[in-house]
């Protein structure tokens, strides 16, 4: 059964935060929600966790409205928040029976699985210890771990990788790919490309309240083109960079989207050929204008390029 929002908006005053935001996340599936801050991320997954009401809207699972049902929402997700809600005076074992409280669970019918819980995420040597005592990754994973206390069928996480070093951010990544393999789905908003790339299959990129792009990663990746280019005019070549560049575009075959960043001009390309021969294909169009390169580059699209001809921008 899949989880299916429709028309969700949301307004504060004269600004639409979210706009008639859509998406279907099936079983063990991971949906990346991606943006500049502003872009109204936060505010979606404050939506979806209950936390704040939708001026319209539905997300509904099994045929039951959830925003409506927030009870029931509740009881089938686990909610990870950007900011670290923890008790420091607690213990980690102290910690998941106070969050058995808020689920309304007796802690002796959830006791053991608490314990294998803080197992799970390294923590069980290091139960009895105050959290206070922690690392910023060992708290990161206690607040995962006390979200999966109600065995959830959906994971909401908002950023749950921030300020973590790489080890503490794979061990992160290991429990998610861990939980959707046991069939949890998970909504994740995060500004790591590289976070995004590894966990979602499918992305969903917001810019000022609406939907830029929506899919499953690698088709937004072969809709951008084949190949991404960056090119910059040596300075003495023009002192109209724009115009000029332009001007070369038009002589190119295959040539898709077009972008303006300051680091220079971001072009992609639809073509057969290979990667070399279509760079000297590029190359050439800018000697036949007679105008020096500074430097170009040229890659197979990645997360990144998809974000930034989406937005206009980096994050």
């Amino acid at each position: 059964m899949d989880w299916v929002a429709k028309g969700i908006a949301k307004r504060f005053d004269d600004i639409e935060a979210v706009s008639d935001l859509k998406f279907s996340l099936k079983k063990g599936s991971v949906i990346a929600l991606l943006g500049r801050n502003g872009a109204g991320k936060s505010t979606t997954i404050r939506i979806l966790a209950s936390l704040i009401k939708a001026d319209t809207g539905s997300f509904t699972f099994e045929g039951v409205d959830l925003l409506k049902e927030t009870r029931r929402l509740r009881s089938l997700m686990g909610y990870v928040s950007q900011e670290l809600a923890l008790d420091k005076a607690l213990t980690a074992t102290e910690f998941m029976k106070f969050q058995a409280g808020i689920y309304h669970l007796k802690w002796k019918t959830v006791a053991d699985q608490a314990i294998e819980l803080l197992r799970a995420v390294n923590l069980f040597d290091d139960k009895d210890r105050r959290v206070q005592g922690y690392s910023g990754g060992m708290k990161r994973r206690l607040d995962l771990a006390a979200a999966m206390l109600n065995k959830p069928k959906l994971l909401i996480l908002d950023e749950p990788t921030t300020g973590l070093d790489v080890e503490g951010r794979e061990q992160i990544w290991q429990l998610i790919h861990q939980y959707r393999a046991d069939g949890g789905s998970v909504i994740l908003a995060s500004h790591d490309f590289r976070e995004v790339e590894e966990l979602a299959n499918e992305v969903l990129i917001m810019n000022k309240g609406v939907t830029a792009v929506q899919g499953p990663l690698e088709n937004l990746q072969r809709d951008l083109g084949d190949y991404v280019v960056k090119a910059k005019l040596d300075d003495s070549s023009t002192n109209d960079h724009h115009q000029q560049i332009q001007s070369v575009l038009t002589d190119l075959d295959g040539l898709n989207r077009v972008m303006e960043i300051e680091d220079g001009t971001h072009f992609t390309l639809r073509s057969s050929a290979s990667l070399h021969q279509t760079q000297d294909m590029v190359a050439s169009a800018f000697d036949r204008k007679e105008l020096k390169l500074m430097s170009m580059s040229m890659q197979i699209p990645i997360l990144e390029d998809v974000y930034r001809f989406a937005v206009g921008g980096s994050l």
